[in-house]
């Protein structure tokens, strides 16, 4: 049980940081308009409607691939054969990635595709990998 929860956590460590590595990347691509301070909160709300597209779709995608890879690690980590521990991994990177763009106005076409690709990179790991081991269904 121990190795699983370490699986679990050593997955979130690793995809939160793969997401936030990956929306910094966004954010030098697509920068943010220079009047804004994002340290301000009235400041971050004044960029409603003026944030780039691109860096809206980038950070959905760079969440998605961080629960795909705290998905796999703490699956493949676990060796429980299971899907849970990628599950729990992909739902705490859920939680990161709520945590980590409040406050930012994104359009709510970048939020619902967030909601969306995180638990389905979370599932879409676990079906691979449980796939690949010759289980052609969950288990636990």
């Amino acid at each position: 049980m121990l190795r699983t929860v370490l699986s679990v956590l050593a997955g979130v460590v690793v995809g939160v940081c793969l997401a936030l590595l990956l929306s910094a990347v966004a954010d030098y691509v697509f920068p943010w308009p220079p009047d804004v301070d994002r340290t301000d909160p009235a400041s971050l709300k004044s960029l409603a409607g003026r944030l780039p597209a691109g860096a809206a779709f980038f950070t959905a995608v760079a969440w998605g691939l961080g629960a795909f890879v705290a998905s796999l690690m703490g699956i493949r980590m676990s060796h429980e054969g299971v899907a849970w521990p990628g599950w729990a991994a992909a739902g705490v990177v859920l939680v990161s990635a709520m945590v980590a763009t409040h406050g930012v106005p994104y359009p709510l076409w970048s939020v619902v595709l967030t909601l969306i690709a995180i638990p389905a990179a979370g599932y879409g790991a676990g079906w691979l990998l449980l796939r690949q081991h010759g289980q052609p269904h969950y288990e636990g």
